[in-house]
């Protein structure tokens, strides 16, 4: 057992639970727990160990998925090693999919920005599809197929002149992309003739 590295996780405890960040807090209340390695702590982490299930036990996140409230008894250290295990698994699972959620939200309004965008073209509304484009790419992050389809959107509309930053930026981050650069050269092309 390293003594050291116990205290360490254990202190980190109170750190990030005043931070607001119970998950983390919670991960090192295990860690420093699963470093004692079924040994009897020291009287002092004993005082560690206390003091941070105290802090953990007020987070309502953490009350929530407690059928009992959180407590350390010395002695019971394996017990709770295995309680607050379980309670990160599914704090950190339920995470993960608020993460998932959000993701697929946001790419759901991209997408539809988008479909917007090229509506209001198709009905002539090239200023209303400009601004539709504009609320799609506040909802980009990594989707780079977006200016593409952006850029294709304003091309196929004969708006040739507006479609080549779009595109442009399109080939700039996929240089690959044998299509990207294909609207990008009609895109240049049309702009060249309208100037």
């Amino acid at each position: 057992m390293d003594i050291r590295k116990v205290r360490e996780n254990l202190g980190r405890i109170k750190v990030y639970y005043l931070k607001g960040e119970t998950l983390k807090a919670l991960g090192f209340a295990v860690m420093g727990l699963k470093a004692l390695e079924g040994t009897t702590p020291p009287t002092d982490v004993k005082s560690s160990i206390r003091e941070g299930i105290q802090l953990l036990a007020k987070d309502e996140g953490v009350k929530a998925r407690l059928k009992a409230p959180l407590m350390y008894q010395p002695g019971q250290e394996k017990n709770l090693l295995v309680l607050l295990s379980k309670l990160y698994k599914e704090m950190d699972a339920a995470a993960q999919a608020e993460n998932h959620d959000a993701a697929l939200a946001r790419k759901r309004a991209l997408d539809q920005n988008i479909n917007l965008g090229g509506k209001l073209l198709n009905q002539g509304k090239v200023s209303e599809a400009d601004a539709a484009f504009q609320d799609a790419l506040k909802y980009y992050k990594d989707e780079h197929r977006a200016w593409q389809m952006i850029g294709k959107c304003l091309l196929d509309a004969g708006q040739g002149k507006r479609a080549w930053p779009y595109l442009k930026k399109a080939v700039e981050l996929e240089p690959e992309n044998e299509v990207a650069r294909e609207l990008f050269s009609a895109a240049s092309k049309a702009r060249e003739k309208d100037a």
